[in-house]
């Protein structure tokens, strides 16, 4: 796989992550308290490993 396409990659995991976390703070009721703890976790999953992807492949790239 290309490194750019890897970069994309983690860029989109990272807006991703993004969405993620602004879905679990716009529904703020005690019924949904499991559901805003699993997308505050696959927030925290996507962002690291879109951070970590990105810091791996984008000094290749420059």
């Amino acid at each position: 796989m290309d490194d750019k396409i890897k970069v994309a990659i983690g860029f989109i995991l990272i807006i991703l992550a993004i969405i993620f976390y602004l879905l679990s703070q716009v529904s703020q009721t005690l019924n949904n308290v499991g559901n805003n703890l699993l997308l505050i976790l696959l927030a925290m999953i996507a962002g690291v490993a879109g951070i970590f992807i990105i810091s791996r492949y984008l000094p290749k790239i420059l």
